[in-house]
């Protein structure tokens, strides 16, 4: 089944999230259950998103669906409710410091994960950190992502 088709029939879209110039990212309900999910489809493949399907760390969004197509990339991932970090911030100010040595080796050890796996996120920022309600620290926004070549030892391209 195409993913377009998949999507349509067991997801409906609720509202829409975010719209960048390769990425519309709305807020979808499944049909069969009621329960929420972000649906991305990002026009360019490549994204690591197919190889987070199958890890699972307490810093990571769950990936549950994840296609490839010619030109497009469609994933279905958990749902999170908080802040990403730059809003958090601006709304409650900043972190002691004892929260953000957590915050920054809760996140370097989901980043060893990655590695290990050859996945680069290459846009961590504030605003792709997301502090759930629960004060759990997600990286997010794999769009930018690819995964590394064995034998490069750098990025060919400066980007996010």
């Amino acid at each position: 089944m195409e993913p377009q088709e998949y999507l349509s029939t067991h997801y409906s879209k609720v509202r829409l999230i975010h719209r960048g110039n390769t990425t519309e990212i709305w807020l979808v309900i499944e049909i069969a259950t009621g329960r929420e999910y972000v649906f991305k489809k990002i026009e360019r493949v490549g994204t690591p998103y197919p190889q987070i399907l199958d890890l699972r760390h307490s810093n990571l969004p769950i990936v549950y669906y994840a296609v490839e197509t010619e030109n497009m990339t469609y994933v279905i991932e958990e749902y999170l409710q908080g802040l990403n970090l730059q809003e958090y911030i601006k709304k409650y100010g900043e972190f002691e410091e004892d929260e953000i040595c957590n915050y920054a080796i809760e996140i370097c050890d989901c980043l060893e994960l990655l590695h290990a796996h050859h996945i680069l996120h290459r846009d961590i920022k504030p605003s792709n950190l997301f502090l759930t309600e629960n004060h759990k620290l997600k990286l997010i926004d794999f769009d930018a992502g690819r995964i590394g070549k064995a034998n490069k030892d750098n990025d060919t391209q400066i980007i996010g």
